[in-house]
């Protein structure tokens, strides 16, 4: 169960509708912070007018992987901010591919079985990559964006 997800350009990206997935990620207690919701059912919310990075690397952003590069990088927001403890790093890499999996064969283009394997495969080695490198961007402290209540967008 997954909401639709609506984001427009900025921090690189601001989400504009409260969104929310499934995960199998099931904290000891409900998390609630300001834009990030993780709770012990697993279900994730993540509120409007979050900012997040979208794909890290050298990563091309499609649709595909703009659901999965939010919640990922929301649930390392949690770890960072000291809310989960680093040991979920991995359970939010697995999160990552199985949404960019579930994601890649929406296209409905002439080419679509073509660009669902390739995202597919795009998937693994997305996953292969936070692997690799995911420690260093856990650890690394971002800026916090805050943006001002009634402020259009």
């Amino acid at each position: 169960m997954r909401s639709e997800l609506c984001y427009q350009g900025g921090y690189k990206y601001l989400l504009q509708n409260r969104y929310f997935v499934q995960t199998q990620i099931f904290p000891a207690e409900d998390i609630v912070t300001e834009y990030i919701t993780l709770l012990k059912s697993g279900l994730m919310i993540i509120e409007r007018r979050y900012a997040w990075d979208g794909p890290s690397g050298p990563a091309i952003d499609t649709p595909s992987v703009m659901a999965g590069s939010l919640v990922h990088d929301a649930g390392y927001q949690l770890i960072r901010e000291g809310y989960l403890p680093e040991s979920f790093k991995a359970e939010f890499d697995a999160l990552l591919k199985r949404i960019i999996k579930e994601d890649s064969c929406l296209d409905k283009s002439r080419f679509q079985k073509l660009r669902c394997a390739i995202n597919r495969i795009r998937a693994e080695y997305f996953y292969d990559a936070v692997e690799i490198f995911g420690t260093n961007f856990l650890r690394q402290q971002k800026e916090t964006i805050r943006i001002k209540p009634g402020v259009e967008v």
